[in-house]
């Protein structure tokens, strides 16, 4: 991929919505984490509930290669992208809680990606499964796991949708992935759109009891992990 981005412009897909304003994807920045300089842009997408309320998604990049000229994401190497999808998680992203693996699934991404020398995380504001932040307190006070949870608020066990990555990936070029992630959807969704997926669903092992439980239901549901790593400082098979 040899494309520089700067606020841009495409048209986004809705079934319901045949003719929606289009996705904008902003100029980037450079931004330090962990003392890695990564580009960041934010992502505009449609809601026609809510116009562009709660649907400001960020894209990070990592290369090594030379910086790019202000204001815009740097070109990637070709071959396979490291890729993440990550949906957002306030408390396990933000002040690494423990009920879930959210958090600990984002920082192995962060650091494989720096490891691989390039790749790419699009955080995606779904909070709780795509029912959002005020629902997902109400469902944490209910028994069962995460899916439970949200039905027993009365909403969806997972209302999240991934066709967003699947575009903004083809707008940048990109074609083929290492997708970091053990959930079928999000592989299904770059599928439908023409993208190569290759999975890599190693992750670290979950550091609670609790979070244990979520990954467990996941698997229930389809996902499929790997586990590095040990449970709570001491080792166990999976």
């Amino acid at each position: 991929m040899n494309r520089y981005l700067q606020d841009t412009e495409r048209p986004a897909d809705s079934r319901e919505h045949p003719d929606p304003p289009p996705v904008r994807i902003s100029n980037a920045i450079a931004l330090r984490i962990a003392d890695r300089t990564w580009y960041a842009a934010c992502v505009r997408d449609y809601d026609p509930d809510q116009g562009h309320t709660g649907t400001d998604h960020l894209l990070l990049l990592y290369t090594e290669a030379p910086p790019p000229p202000k204001g815009m994401l740097p070109a990637l190497p070709p071959g396979d992208l490291p890729f993440r999808i990550h949906s957002e998680c306030l408390f396990g992203d933000v002040f690494s809680g423990d009920r879930c693996d959210c958090g600990g699934q984002l920082d192995a991404a962060r650091r494989d990606i720096v490891a691989h020398g390039h790749g790419m995380i699009f955080y995606l504001r779904q909070e709780g499964r795509g029912i959002g932040l005020f629902d997902k307190v109400r469902s944490l006070l209910q028994d069962g796991d995460t899916y439970q949870r949200n039905l027993a608020v009365g909403a969806q066990e997972d209302a999240r949708r991934y066709d967003l990555a699947a575009r903004v990936l083809l707008h940048l070029g990109v074609g083929r992935v290492r997708l970091m992630s053990g959930n079928p959807e999000k592989g299904s969704a770059l599928t439908r759109a023409g993208i190569e997926v290759s999975l890599h669903t190693e992750i670290d092992r979950p550091l609670s009891h609790e979070a244990a439980g979520e990954v467990s239901a996941k698997m229930a549901r389809g996902y499929s992990y790997s586990f590095r790593g040990t449970f709570g400082g001491t080792a166990e098979t999976s």
